[in-house]
């Protein structure tokens, strides 16, 4: 299962990127505390029922790897997300 939601990840992934290249945007950046932005974790395919206390930011570029930003106490919830791994 966390395989297929890692492919399904990607595949959002790669069509946002694509998006914000037709729209000419160098890219999305996504931010979240305590679940307050249900619009990042729909658009990302994440699951909302993730127990998160802190902060997190998912970057997008338009060309390129994401990077993702998560404290320590949140790591598990960084490995549904593809990206390069930044935490504080």
């Amino acid at each position: 299962m966390k395989n297929e939601s890692l492919t399904q990840h990607a595949k959002r992934v790669n069509d946002i990127q694509q998006a914000l290249r037709d729209a000419g945007l160098d890219g999305w950046l996504f931010y979240d505390f305590r679940t307050s932005d249900p619009l990042a974790y729909r658009i990302l395919k994440l699951d909302p029922e993730t127990h998160t206390t802190r902060r997190w930011f998912y970057f997008v570029p338009a060309n390129g790897e994401p990077s993702k930003l998560f404290t320590g106490s949140n790591r598990a919830s960084s490995t549904h997300c593809r990206g390069i791994n930044s935490y504080i």
